[in-house]
């Protein structure tokens, strides 16, 4: 979750009314935000729905309460004028960072609080929503100093050379990756690249090195900047439309005029920036019946439009239509959610349940118990590792029959796919924390996930692995063997080649012919590939499937 500093008086000047911090407290979580703390004239707000980046500023929490307030209800209007200046795209930056999307900002009146809003929005969507700036980089600059066209090409390393925003001398663009304080940050970004972004104007004067930094002439903008030309690069485009979007829209609600420009890419021309309403349509019975609340149509659109949406009832469906510099609505639950928090959490009546059920412990959950204490017993430490894996890690671990389910949009590479297999989870920890006492044993049980013959296939597994400077498959089997005696099963191992695990050391373990798990040595290729210097022999099996065979 984002935090971000606000200056309340700045708020209240905007919103054009004054509240109590009790009021603002109140409104505030209408608006999936949470006043955190306040010292003097300066709070800190925290906002808990990680999909709403248009939050992340003064403005964008001001748009929202004049809606919950009913100052402003329905889709925020702006106007965007076209002009002719024009952005030229070209081909040799479409394979490092191939997307941009600009606009100029006219009048805007900033002062210190709107240049402190600006500068803190900028970076908080370029570390959550632009991925620490790997997906999206912003850049603000003073528009009067710029000669169009302006050029984003890619350059080599010592082909350019300027002074960087805040530097006192020009720096060639590996200079800058590796003597100045943000290139150091952000040079991963750029690794392996034979040549870098760069925008330029026509009098080839820099405007920016992205994802990086700007120049200290054009790029360097202050509280007294009324004229401002904005660049969004990066390697997704609806991303990069969406954060230019929360850029003008903010500026817009300080005063500023809102205007157009030109992107010439190799194989098409556009305008930018692209705001639009999206309209998209619900089945309204589903979100009654989900809110559970006693609301007519109209209420349910009055609510919606205090949320700075649209709304319209026809045929038991519901259009909704909004603004793209959101793009969070996307099922019936979202709607739910909207109307929820606009009717308010603390206005919902409790109800007494008229069904009683008394808990227990489920056989499977017994069965789980029972395998806990029986490795623990064993002598193995448990682990508990994330469900979420970085996707180059599990693919280590696939075999012919599983696929990966991969995250839309994930937080982190690290985290951007659902684990196959415990190992791979168990790896990728591992991978991050090489300290290890040996000899060690260790278990772990949990949920995978995969894809089986376009199923979606989810089991709780067993993982054992024993890491020692030497070990056998024998060892392994030893531990098999006493797991199977203790829950009263019969099992069959079969010689078979699992490509993850060593070739000869490896095999199936079956249950009335059918395959529940692996058992083997871990392949010395797959560890040197993780920085792994202990080998491990283990087995892992689904508990899934065993559960069909309890006596």
């Amino acid at each position: 979750m984002a935090v971000i500093e606000v200056n309340i008086n700045d708020l209240f000047r905007l919103l054009g009314k004054n509240l109590s911090e009790e009021e603002l407290k109140e409104y505030l979580l209408k608006i999936k935000a949470e006043l955190e703390e306040r010292e003097g004239d300066n709070i800190k707000i925290e906002i808990k729905d990680f999909n709403r980046p248009d939050l992340l500023s003064v403005e964008g929490i001001v748009r929202e309460l004049k809606g919950i307030l009913n100052i402003e209800t329905g889709i925020p209007t702006y106007k965007i004028e076209n002009t002719d200046y024009e952005i030229i795209v070209d081909k040799s930056i479409i394979n490092i960072r191939p997307y941009i999307a600009c606009a100029i900002v006219e009048d805007v009146k900033l002062g210190k609080e709107g240049f402190s809003s600006l500068i803190q929005l900028q970076e908080k969507i370029m570390q959550s929503f632009g991925r620490k700036r790997r997906k999206i980089a912003i850049g603000t600059h003073n528009f009067d100093l710029i000669e169009f066209p302006i050029y984003y090409k890619a350059v080599y390393p010592r082909e350019i050379k300027f002074v960087p925003l805040y530097g006192i001398r020009e720096m060639y663009l590996d200079e800058i990756l590796k003597e100045t304080e943000t290139g150091k940050k952000y040079s991963y970004i750029l690794e392996g690249k034979e040549k870098y972004p760069i925008l330029l104007d026509s009098k080839g004067e820099v405007i920016s090195f992205p994802p990086i930094i700007n120049s200290n002439r054009i790029g360097r903008i202050d509280e007294n900047t009324k004229n401002i030309f904005i660049d969004v690069t990066g390697t997704d485009f609806n991303s990069v439309i969406v954060a230019l979007n929360i850029l003008v829209t903010a500026l817009a609600d300080r005063g500023g005029k809102i205007k157009s420009v030109i992107i010439k890419y190799p194989d098409k021309i556009i305008r930018t920036p692209i705001l639009k309403i999206e309209e998209k349509e619900f089945d309204l019975n589903k979100i009654k019946k989900l809110t559970d609340l006693d609301l007519n149509n109209d209420e349910i659109v009055k609510l919606l439009n205090k949320k700075r949406i649209d709304a319209e009832i026809l045929n038991g469906k519901i259009i909704l239509r909004y603004l793209n510099y959101r793009f969070d609505l996307i099922s019936e639950y979202d709607i739910v959610e909207e109307i929820v928090t606009a009717y308010g959490y603390e206005n919902i009546e409790p109800k007494k349940v008229k069904i009683y059920t008394k808990g227990c412990i489920s056989n499977d959950r017994k069965f789980i118990n029972k395998i806990r204490g029986i490795m623990i017993g064993i002598g193995a430490v448990e682990l508990y590792t994330t469900t979420l894996v970085g996707n180059e890690i599990n693919k280590l671990f696939l075999d012919k029959d599983r696929k990966m389910i991969e995250l839309i949009n994930p937080v982190s590479s690290y985290y951007n796919t659902i684990r196959v297999s415990l190992l791979s989870s168990f790896m990728q920890v591992l991978s991050l924390n090489k300290s290890l006492e040996l000899p060690a044993s260790f278990f772990e049980v949990g949920k995978v996930g995969y894809i089986h013959k376009n199923s979606l296939i989810e089991e709780t597994n067993l993982l054992f692995l024993y890491i020692d400077s030497k070990v056998s498959f024998n060892y392994a089997k030893s531990v098999l063997e006493r797991l199977f005696k203790e829950i009263n099963m019969e099992y069959e191992l079969r010689k078979e080649e699992v490509p993850f695990l060593i070739k000869g050391r490896s095999g199936g373990i079956y249950v009335r012919n059918e395959k529940v798990g692996w058992i083997g040595e871990i392949n010395p290729e797959i560890l040197d590939s993780l920085e792994i210097t202990y080998p491990m022999v283990g087995f892992e099996i689904s508990l899934s499937k065993l559960t069909k065979y309890l006596k």
